[in-house]
């Protein structure tokens, strides 16, 4: 379900951090998640989630898109 197109980004948040709840290293989440609050301007907490996929996850094709959207923000 893509949240930020239907206009739900509050809504993407609160289950993404519901699944990060029960599985703190659940990548998909992590990276779910920080889309969502950098799409909602969060910059800063965004980018703490961007770096915690960069650091776990095993996809080079997710890091690179991490690492450029930590270029992006800021972070």
């Amino acid at each position: 379900m893509n949240f930020k197109r239907m206009g739900q980004s509050d809504e993407a948040v609160a289950k993404f951090r519901e699944a990060l709840a029960a599985d703190s290293k659940n990548e998909d989440a992590l990276y779910g998640l920080a889309w969502a609050l950098a799409n909602q301007g969060k910059k800063a907490e965004a980018a703490g989630y961007f770096q915690q996929v960069v650091e776990i996850t095993k996809n080079p094709t997710r890091e690179k898109e991490a690492q450029d959207a930590l270029k992006r923000i800021g972070g």
